[in-house]
């Protein structure tokens, strides 16, 4: 029992880990293309799914500004 707890355990904290650096680089990469992320955006992002985060970044590269990506 212990043991299937700590593997579960294992698995969240390394999910968790990849959502963390995805949504990292997907921020770094939005700074680059338009600068500073204003603070509502900032907080769809922290709150964002993968699955939200994958959509935005296939949008990110055509946008022409930071609101056509979150409007």
């Amino acid at each position: 029992m212990l043991a299937e707890n700590v593997v579960h355990w294992k698995d969240k904290w390394v999910e968790q880990g990849v959502e963390q650096g995805e949504r990292k680089l997907f921020r770094r990469t939005v700074e680059l293309r338009f600068g500073a992320i204003p603070s509502d955006i900032s907080t769809k992002i922290d709150s964002a799914s993968t699955t939200q985060i994958e959509q935005w970044t296939e949008l990110l590269f055509d946008a022409k500004n930071i609101n056509s990506i979150f409007g």
